[in-house]
């Protein structure tokens, strides 16, 4: 990739956080790959702070909302990807705060009941096992999990008995 100058690193990365929401961790990376030094990766991503085109709680809100909707991913697998990128931890809690609780739920039960279709099992302790495993690699955590679990698991029993 062509080595860019800082007038150009910081034009482009202006343009790029006004298509979509990114983190000052996202601008100097990309800033690195394009050649520039570490102090001037910084000086870009503070200069695009100031003028509001990079906002570190805008983007943990966006990003912890495209994730659980999208990906379905829980709770502590988006927490785990925004420290990953360096997000301070009081933006992170307040964006896990605004992912409303009834949504979550709903979300966790569709992707069990879509699960249960393409798991083999022998027994319900399997299953519930497999599915618990499939939650977890998800992020959810172990008290949604417990809930929502056994509701799919009662759900599938109802409908073994009418049949």
């Amino acid at each position: 990739m062509k080595q860019k100058s800082f007038e150009e690193a910081l034009s482009s990365l202006a343009s790029l956080c006004a298509e979509s929401e990114k983190c000052k961790d996202d601008i100097t990376q990309k800033a690195f790959r394009w050649g520039l030094s570490k102090d001037d990766a910084q000086k870009i991503a503070e200069r695009l702070e100031e003028e509001n085109f990079i906002n570190e709680l805008r983007f943990a809100s966006f990003y912890a909302r495209d994730k659980y909707r999208f990906a379905k991913w829980g709770r502590k697998k988006i927490e785990y990807m925004l420290k990953m990128k360096h997000i301070p931890q009081e933006y992170i809690d307040k964006a896990l705060k605004e992912i409303p609780q009834e949504d979550y739920t709903e979300i966790l039960t569709d992707l069990l009941r879509s699960k249960v279709k393409t798991t083999k099992f022998s027994s319900v302790q399997e299953l519930r096992a497999k599915l618990f495993r499939f939650c977890a690699s998800k992020g959810y955590e172990i008290d949604d999990i417990s809930k929502t679990v056994n509701n799919v698991i009662k759900e599938i029993k109802i409908k073994e008995d009418e049949d």
